[in-house]
């Protein structure tokens, strides 16, 4: 097995999707090469042919981690809480996951759209049962519910790909922290409005509103 001597099996797959994950963020998956993803993570080119098999096998399984990141931020969210802390931790996900959020957006411009294997497994998938278990916690239409979510996933996408210098000047901030507090209230107003909320209430209290 193509590994570094004392590296289990599941820590160099682990190093490899990190380091991969960065490289494809940086350079696009045009640009980043298996040689530098292997350099990054600290193993040898065969353990990336031995894990994934050529590049496309393992932009698809950076692919694969962020959905499988997002169903289980999706399953893990505190439906009990208000409006403002659910955003919260939204937006906390995607700053933790910002590169693998910019390698997606690097994807779309790459390819001019999304591919369609990610459109019809994954976006269209994910999309579905974000607007279902949302619909069922507030008791709203699912059509209404999809479009809120849209909405809101491309406004945290932008504010969180953007450098916080960026968004700190954009809003005309004193702070990149104060910057951070304006987008967290402006994602909750937004939120509020498109899905008839309380920001005051818990989201499982909405459907008693």
């Amino acid at each position: 097995m193509a590994r570094i001597k004392g590296r289990t099996r599941e820590a160099t797959r682990e190093a490899a999707l990190e380091a991969a994950t960065t490289v494809f963020a940086d350079a696009g998956y045009s640009g980043g090469s298996l040689h530098q993803i292997a350099t990054r993570a600290g193993v040898t080119p065969a353990a990336l042919s031995y894990h994934f098999g050529d590049k496309q096998g393992l932009y698809d399984a950076v692919v694969d981690r962020i959905y499988g990141d997002v169903s289980r931020l999706a399953r893990e969210l505190d439906l009990g809480a208000p409006p403002a802390v659910i955003v919260e931790a939204i937006f906390a996900f995607a700053e933790v996951h910002r590169d693998a959020v910019r390698v997606l957006i690097r994807g779309i411009m790459e390819g001019g759209g999304l591919d369609w294997k990610l459109r019809e497994r994954r976006v269209g998938p994910t999309t579905d049962m974000l607007a279902h278990l949302i619909a069922r916690t507030i008791d709203r239409p699912v059509p209404a519910v999809r479009r809120a979510v849209v909405a809101l996933v491309h406004l945290v996408t932008r504010f969180v790909t953007n450098r916080p210098e960026d968004n700190r000047i954009m809003l005309g901030a004193a702070s990149v922290e104060a910057a951070r507090v304006e987008i967290l209230a402006l994602v909750t107003d937004i939120a509020c409005h498109l899905l008839d909320l309380d920001p005051d209430r818990p989201l499982r209290e909405a459907k008693r509103r």
